[in-house]
């Protein structure tokens, strides 16, 4: 079965359209991996616990 001039064409920018989506997606992904990289220094301090984690009194029994 042979293909139509305009069926080629349909593909050939359905590709392109595929290759457009791939290049944003890898840009985006370059750029976050460059941002974790530069935040990594972040992990290793300890995480200072939350003011509204600090129990005051103890909590009332459910049960």
């Amino acid at each position: 079965m042979e293909e139509t001039e305009s069926e080629k064409k349909e593909k050939e920018k359905e590709v392109e359209e595929e290759k457009e989506k791939f290049a944003q997606n890898h840009f985006f992904m370059t750029q976050v991996a460059k941002l974790g990289q530069d935040d990594c220094s972040s992990l290793n301090s300890p995480i200072p616990p939350a003011p509204y984690l600090k129990v005051s009194s103890p909590p009332p029994d459910i049960f």
